[in-house]
């Protein structure tokens, strides 16, 4: 046997005792110090992303609409699309703090 199957077989039997030997119950898990610091780092994020989403879009859109005023005919279109996208991502964006907040609240 070659020494790169003796280590794979070794890892192998040493995840399935870790893994055997492993107990632990969704309630545990639940009331745990990393759950409830990662549930209120969500909705911390999430508070702040009604914040910074429709700030950093509307300021991006500024910018394009100052780079299409200066730019000549065939920018124009180039800038349009900039523009459209940035308005699309700045939607979604907004939108994604409100449904992230639904979906913890459902799964509580």
């Amino acid at each position: 046997m070659t020494k790169i199957k003796k280590l794979k077989i070794t890892l192998a039997a040493i995840f399935m005792v870790l893994w055997a030997n492993l107990t632990v119950s969704a309630s545990d898990i639940a009331s745990s110090k990393l759950a409830s610091g990662t549930e209120k780092l969500i909705k911390d994020l999430t508070a702040w992303l009604l914040v910074i989403a429709p700030t950093v879009g509307g300021l991006t859109i500024i910018y394009f609409f100052i780079r299409r005023t200066v730019g000549d005919e065939m920018d124009h279109k180039k800038w349009n699309g900039r523009i459209i996208g940035a308005l699309i991502c700045t939607v979604l964006a907004t939108l994604a703090s409100p449904i992230i907040t639904l979906l913890m609240d459902y799964f509580k």
